[in-house]
């Protein structure tokens, strides 16, 4: 819409303008021409007037406290924080500056900008959602505004300058919020929220006005009276987080009384999984938030000046980057660059053609200080601190161009409609006005093997799925009970997506008091809800079947899955982003798989079914597609290593002497941690999650653990005591028998736990398994009692007749401000050759004799016990289940490894003298070797029996000691060692921390803080810690120490700690 239409033609259609409009103004119009801008200056604003808009700027604050179009007042001066405002403002700091950056003098009056300069000082600014009176970001916020000649908007923007000197910030909610005049009545999102809104709808909130911020650069409100609009508009988005897939609130009403209506632009907000901008001291951080425009319109009915907005939204893309922009972090439009390529699509089992996909430059993975204390890994989907740029392609032959970029380095990401994942291509260089041509990239999607079915397209939403129309209805998932009385049941090759699969897998509503809660979703409590998939396979199949889920919503932390009525595992999902609360249809957009033995399916009718707990019906999860594929024993693609025959008994009497000697260690060649079984490097942290970490998983089970059961087996949990006074006064101390079976001789497991006596909420925990019962780790009254094994006679006996290493210095922890929960590691398994037969193994089968090729061994069974520990500790309000460490010695050292590789819950690792066969490289041949551990007449049981086919031949083993290192990562991981423990290789694990360095770096963490291996008494902090004690192969008091230490850096310190 022109900008005369407010000046000459005002109260008519804007479609009749080009035809309809007055002419006899005309002639006057160009006699006169368009006034110059002007500025004015007051001791406490600035005016920016044009003879359109006339714009009224608080010097102190930045804010933007009037807008006039011609003589109507656009906005309102009630509803709280009135006027348009940016979150992070100038106020608070060291002091506010005020200056002219473009006078209209210089420019014959074309265009003027003036900024208001606060100079933080180091002190922390803004007054956002969720920022604390005082501020939460250190650094200098320029707020500029920039009014054109003959233009009815007028354009922000912000300048962030977090200086080297500045401390360390995290930054709360950050946006521009504008509160209009109460005449506007109508709204303008997308094409679902285009209606009437003079006053909210209290059977409703403002979450259900949320939208992806890529396609909605222009939106507002109207007046229908007036005929008058108000847009933002994004020119580019480029200056915002989460990339293309990122919702957020745009408009909606204020929830004061005065209910004025608010136009939004978040570029950094904790909805819908949130984003980031964390820097640290020392760091110089500089980003540009726009500019935008807040554009002013008139002449017709909402939808008339709505496209109108649009098509100004349009001109203005094309105008992107503003050359009349100077401002530090800008990039001008000649020192911006153009990155070209064409994405090939290589998919190994259907021949496709790329349709509509997105490609972007963005940073690469990094991580920052999360929740607790913990390390966030930040993605470009929860990236705000950096640039990112996006285009939208349809081209089908995959070639496309990303102009405008500021010069940098960058991660090349891809996704497509159609294709599960993602694509990635690190290190990409953009310098000054430089083309860089990719040339031909070719995309080869994961398949783990033959696709069987899939249900919904792979597009990062879900909208493809029944009842998806409604997402923003809050009552939606109240009527799932009424539109799906029998839950789902979707029939392969006969259902249709779009009516028999409801977007949003909730809990079944049985509450009939069950209510709209505005903000907080919906009060109703439901029942366990199956979703059952039912298809045919045309034979036996064999091998494994892995169930692939795209997920796009999570508001719940698992998914139990069933297979022709037989238990396959559990999914357990990410942390919940409110999707399903907040009335979206996306937010954090991951992959997770279940892979099962194919014998649970059959030939003929087969039905998968996947079950959300009962729960709040806000619980749930939102997918974006499924897809279920079968591994054949043939293989897929090249074939995997295959062990050689295992050495008969006698090969072992004529075993290689011992070396201790550093100088005569082997020379060896390390796999690759970071280069797929298809040669591919790894470069990304999706690509490690996705096909990497599964693929060494893999490898471990097979040729070293053995392969873990999916089955879950839930225990009867007995309580024994809860909350008793412990360790004379210091401590509150609860008592658990978790009972898998009945009977004398079935597997109990005794979680001794305690926690502070002062605790004020849950804390974090120290989960340590140990070879002494409970009641000999812990010398005080109470402790539950029962029976024991005697290794040597490979008997039960009474728990104070086995053999004691020594009490564990329980205290020491509770001092400290953490929990403990103790585990003797007999009640999950007896540590003697066909212990199986009595211990956890029995469960699913194991006699103890003759067992399979890749079956598990101890370490496995003990493995699976503590996670079923953490299980239960999970229902255990004392522990804060999201901090749990995991520690072990020795051979439980490889345990703790192991249970933490396959267990992504274990928040924190620390593998204690875990040498080889754990945490050490086992090619160096140093110490203990794979010979040693695999001999029959010593602990083959703890290993899967194919771990022996290397005895001889460690090189031909496929996987090693960094690699198990590296499946912990992001997570933090402390090596423990000896120096004087020759048999465990200290260097050994030094080298296998580092080894894994690279896969930690992914993440944005580190190894060891050091290149050169240490001297005793040394610890080396980082995401890999490292500490050597001065000793052999035992615990020291100070190991206790370091321990804590390591987990005051991952973990939120206590309460109370200083």
């Amino acid at each position: 819409m022109s900008k005369q239409v407010g000046v000459v033609a005002r109260g008519l259609s804007v479609v009749l303008l080009a035809a309809v409009v007055g002419l006899s103004n005309a002639a006057t119009a160009e006699d006169v021409g368009p006034p110059p801008v002007t500025v004015q200056e007051t001791a406490d604003a600035f005016i920016l007037s044009n003879g359109i808009l006339t714009a009224r700027i608080l010097k102190q604050s930045g804010d933007l406290r009037s807008l006039r179009y011609g003589d109507t007042e656009v906005l309102t001066d009630r509803s709280g924080h009135a006027g348009g405002y940016w979150s992070h403002d100038t106020i608070g700091g060291k002091e506010t500056q005020a200056t002219i950056t473009i006078d209209p003098a210089t420019n014959d009056g074309e265009r003027a900008e003036v900024a208001v300069i606060g100079i933080s000082g180091g002190i922390p600014m803004g007054h956002g959602p969720g920022t604390p009176s005082e501020g939460d970001f250190a650094a200098d916020i320029e707020i500029r505004y920039a009014l054109g000649r003959d233009d009815s908007a007028i354009y922000t923007y912000c300048i962030f300058d977090h200086l080297p000197e500045y401390p360390a910030a995290t930054m709360s909610e950050a946006r521009f919020a504008v509160k209009l005049a109460d005449y506007f009545d109508w709204m303008s999102i997308d094409e679902h929220r285009n209606r009437s809104y003079p006053e909210i709808d209290h059977s409703e909130d403002k979450y259900v006005f949320t939208a992806l911020q890529s396609e909605n650069r222009a939106y507002g409100f109207a007046s229908t009276d007036r005929k008058i609009g108000f847009y933002l508009i994004n020119p580019n988005t480029e200056y915002l987080s989460g990339g293309p897939t990122k919702p957020e609130f745009l408009c909606h009403r204020d929830t004061t009384r005065t209910q004025a209506p608010v136009v939004l632009n978040y570029w950094r907000s904790s909805h819908y999984g949130g984003a980031n901008v964390s820097v640290e001291e020392g760091e110089r951080w500089t980003k540009v938030i726009g500019p935008f425009l807040l554009y002013v319109n008139e002449g017709g009915d909402p939808d008339a000046l709505w496209n109108d907005a649009k098509q100004r939204a349009a001109v203005e893309a094309k105008a992107w980057p503003y050359g009349w922009v100077d401002a530090t972090g800008y990039a001008k439009p000649a020192e911006r660059g153009t990155v070209t390529g064409q994405l090939v699509l290589d998919d190994p089992q259907f021949e496709t053609r790329l349709g509509k996909f997105w490609v972007g430059l963005a940073h690469s993975p990094y991580s920052v200080p999360g929740w607790r204390g913990l390390k966030r890994p930040i993605s470009w989907q929860t990236d705000a601190k950096h640039y990112q740029f996006w285009m939208e392609c349809e081209a089908s032959d995959g070639a496309f161009e990303i102009s405008n970029v500021a010069p940098g380095t960058y991660t090349l990401y891809a996704m497509a409609d159609g294709v599960l994942g993602e694509f990635a291509k690190a290190d990409i260089a953009v310098d000054d006005s430089a083309t860089v041509d990719l040339g031909e990239l070719r995309w080869t999607p994961v398949r783990r093997g033959k696709q069987l079915w899939e249900i919904g397209i792979p597009n990062r939403t879900a909208t493809e799925f029944a009842g998806s129309d409604r997402y923003f209805d809050p009552r939606i998932t109240l009527e799932y009970p009424q539109l799906f009385p029998d839950d789902v049941t979707f029939t392969i090759g006969k259902s249709s997506p779009a009516k028999d699969w409801f977007f949003a897998h909730v809990p079944h509503n049985i509450d009939a008091g069950a209510r709209v809660l505005p903000y907080r979703g919906v009060s109703g409590h439901g029942r366990a809800t199956p979703y059952t998939i039912r298809f045919d396979m045309d034979d036996l199949p064999s091998g494994r079947a892995v169930l692939r889920l795209a997920i796009c919503g999570t508001g719940t932390r698992s998914i139990d899955i069933d297979v022709n009525g037989q238990p396959a595992g559990e999914v357990r999902l990410g942390m919940g982003d409110g999707v399903i609360t907040r009335h979206q249809i996306q937010g954090l957009w991951y992959e997770r798989e279940l892979e099962c033995d194919a014998s649970l399916l059959r030939e003929g009718d087969n039905t998968l079914t996947l079950t959300v707990p009962a729960g709040p019906v806000n619980n749930g999860v939102v997918y974006d597609y499924l897809r279920l594929e079968l591994v054949s024993d043939e293989g897929n693609g090249e074939e995997p290593p295959q062990p050689k025959q295992r050495p008969d008994a006698e090969a072992w009497k004529n075993q290689p002497p011992t070396n201790t000697d550093e100088a005569s260690v082997r020379d060896y060649t390390l796999p690759d941690p970071l280069t797929t079984a298809d040669g591919e490097k790894v470069s990304s942290t999706d690509q490690w999650e996705a096909v990497r970490r599964p693929e060494l998983l893999k490898l471990f089970a097979e040729h070293q653990f053995g392969v873990t059961p999916t089955k879950t087996i839930k225990p009867t949990v007995e309580v024994i005591e809860r909350d008793a006074e412990g360790l004379d006064g210091a401590a509150r101390r609860s008592q658990a028998r978790l009972h898998f079976g009945e009977g004398p001789d079935a597997p109990t497991i005794r979680v001794l736990r305690y926690v502070p006596a002062d605790a004020k909420g849950p804390v974090p925990t120290l989960l340590y398994i140990g070879f002494s019962p409970n009641c000999l780790a812990v010398d005080e009254p109470g402790i539950d009692e029962g029976m024991a094994w005697d290794t040597r006679r490979q008997v039960r006996v009474p728990d104070r007749e086995t053999f004691s290493f020594g009490p564990f210095n329980a205290k020491f922890f509770i001092d400290r401000g953490y929990g403990l929960a103790l585990v003797y590691y007999g009640d999950i398994e007896p540590d003697f050759d066909h212990g199986g037969r009595h211990g956890v193994r029995s469960l699913f089968g194991a006699t103890g004799d003759e067992r399979d090729d890749n079956e598990w061994g101890a370490i496995g069974g003990w493995s699976w016990g503590l996670s079923r520990v953490l299980d239960y500790l999970e229902t255990d309000p004392a522990v804060d289940s999201k901090q749990v460490a995991l520690a072990g010695v020795s051979r439980l050292g490889k345990t703790v490894i192991w249970a933490g590789a396959q267990d992504e819950r274990f928040a924190l690792v620390m593998p204690l003298l875990s040498g080889e066969g754990g945490a050490a490289i086992s090619r160096r041949n140093f110490g203990e070797t794979v010979a040693d551990l695999t001999n029959p007449e010593r602990f083959d049981y703890w290993y899967t029996p194919n771990y022996a086919t290397y005895a001889f031949d460690v090189d031909a083993l496929p996987v090693d000691g960094h690699e198990l290192v590296a499946l912990i990562a992001p997570r933090p991981i402390l090596h423990v060692v000896g120096s004087e423990d020759t048999w465990s290789d200290a260097k050994g694990e030094w080298v296998a921390a580092k080894a894994a360095e690279p896969v930690y770096e992914l993440y944005g963490l580190q190894g060891p803080d050091g290149e050169e291996y240490p001297p005793p008494n040394t610890f080396l902090s980082g995401d890999i810690g490292y500490y050597v004690h001065e000793g052999g192969h035992r615990l020291f008091p100070k190991d206790l120490e370091v321990m804590a230490d390591f987990m005051d850096q991952h973990f939120q310190r206590p309460e109370g700690e200083e």
